[in-house]
């Protein structure tokens, strides 16, 4: 049985109540880069300190650091939250951060704390930047733009100058529970109906056991080992696709690991056809979302080298 090698281990859709204070923004850039395994990466302050890179997990509703860091910066435990991962969701520690600032974004908020020291194998980096990093922007700030091709993300209102290319199709957000504000859209692989989660965590595909039954176990490929961000292994097949869509998003030859994470549960996506999208995928787009209207649209942008 192979190994497989596309994911970072440590793989989590971390999804926990986003309780934020005020914050500020700014009309600045957060540069962004791609890690040996093509996962984005930012620079952020923490309680004044550092810079720290963390990895950019759009699957994540709560930011999350290692224990190493939490010790560093003398974060106080503020409860318990649950760390759900690709395979198993396990009880830790969440840690209040009095500031988290990179770019445009500024919050003070509570993070979770890893288990495992060395879920995300890479010594550089120190955690994860969710959704309660990415929405802290001030109120006149409608749009999030997560620039993954030109490397950067920022925010702004189109009154301001926001180059949204005209006559763009925008796709409407899936709707989340409350406490979930993931990027959720409606899919076709391989025309099939589904839901797919988007997730910069990883740098391939998931799909659940109620997709693959729904496009009839087609292309059905090698088995590989994975573990996730509690240190849980599974053994998942791979599932080959020729096609998938969401508005103006198409991707050709798709390949996708067969599991069903904790998560989907938690989001009542068990029984029906749901994934998720990596940055294997993404990092080739510009993906703006419309806080306003829960909307997203995708872009390929032209790049000048």
């Amino acid at each position: 049985m192979a190994e497989f090698q596309w994911a970072k281990r440590g793989v989590t859709a971390l999804l926990a109540l986003v309780c934020t204070a005020a914050s500020k923004s700014s009309d600045a850039h957060l540069p962004l880069s791609f890690n040996a395994r093509g996962l984005p990466v930012a620079e952020f302050e923490l309680n004044g300190a550092g810079p720290y890179a963390m990895i950019v997990d759009t699957a994540a509703a709560m930011s999350a650091i290692d224990q190493t860091t939490a010790q560093t910066l003398n974060a106080p435990h503020v409860g318990p939250i649950e760390l759900i991962g690709l395979v198993s969701a396990e009880a830790t520690n969440r840690v209040q951060l009095d500031s988290i600032m990179g770019g445009p974004f500024s919050v003070s908020t509570s993070v979770a704390v890893l288990l495992d020291e060395d879920a995300i194998e890479d010594p550089e980096i120190v955690g994860l930047a969710g959704w309660d990093i990415l929405r802290s922007h001030s109120e006149n700030k409608r749009y999030i733009d997560l620039d993954f091709a030109r490397g950067h993300i920022r925010t702004f209102d189109r009154k301001l100058g926001g180059d949204i290319p005209r006559g763009v199709q925008w796709t409407r957000l899936h709707q989340m529970p409350q406490d979930y504000k993931l990027v959720a859209v409606p899919v076709k692989l391989q025309g099939v109906k589904g839901i797919a989660i988007l997730d910069t965590g990883i740098n391939f595909a998931v799909v659940n056991s109620s997709y693959v039954d729904a496009l009839k176990s087609r292309g059905r490929g090698d088995y590989f080992e994975v573990k996730d961000v509690n240190a849980e292994e599974a053994r998942a097949q791979l599932l080959y696709a020729k096609r998938l869509t969401s508005g103006a998003l198409k991707v050709e030859n798709v390949r996708a690991l067969v599991l069903d994470p904790p998560a989907f549960e938690k989001l009542g996506l068990a029984d029906q056809p749901a994934m998720l999208l990596g940055a294997n995928v993404l990092q080739k787009l510009r993906v703006v979302v419309d806080t306003d209207r829960e909307r997203v649209l995708f872009d390929m942008p032209t790049i000048e080298r």
